[in-house]
């Protein structure tokens, strides 16, 4: 079963990819500010409030895929906390909405915010920076659930970490079952 949040959750949507002005210009590609799909890769997140993160690619941020995700895994009746973005209308149906307008330069009011997910994009995307480099958006979603796992073990130490990530394998990974 997938995991479940409730209480206060934090919702957003990021973009990995590479950046544009680190291209050469004739390796530009036009039109690809802001939300554009077409060098970036689309991630969905959800983060409890001192608890736990959720996230992983989507192909799109529409209502239909957001919500979706939101309703499979916040239980009704929780507080979602989002920004503006339109795909977010009509999530007050199931749970307390709390929206701010990130495009008015409101990032805070009272306890909505959705500060600790925006904290854990930066540590996706930096760990992917810092660490990795870039990022097969075929692969994405094992580098999610990899930053997302991290997050959700915070409290333990790096030895009990490992030794729960051992206590789950299972026989031998080859490198095709890996790759494929």
């Amino acid at each position: 079963m997938e995991k479940t949040l409730s209480g206060t959750i934090e919702v957003d949507e990021t973009y990995v990819g590479g950046k544009e002005s680190n291209k050469h210009k004739d390796k530009k590609t036009p039109n690809t500010q802001g939300r554009s799909t077409k060098t970036k890769t689309a991630v969905f997140g959800m983060k409890e409030r001192g608890g736990d993160v959720i996230c992983y690619p989507v192909d799109s941020v529409n209502k239909e895929t957001l919500q979706g995700g939101i309703n499979e895994r916040v239980v009704q009746g929780s507080t979602v906390n989002t920004d503006e973005w339109a795909s977010y209308i009509g999530l007050s149906d199931n749970y307390t909405h709390e929206t701010v307008d990130h495009g008015a330069k409101e990032y805070t009011r009272g306890f909505a915010h959705t500060n600790n997910i925006e904290d854990f994009w930066s540590l996706l995307k930096r760990g992917i920076i810092g660490v990795y480099h870039s990022v097969s958006p075929v692969h994405l979603h094992r580098y999610c659930g990899e930053f997302a796992y991290r997050s959700n073990t915070r409290s333990v130490t790096d030895a009990e970490r490992f030794g729960m990530v051992m206590g789950q394998a299972n026989g031998k990974l080859t490198y095709k079952e890996l790759t494929g």
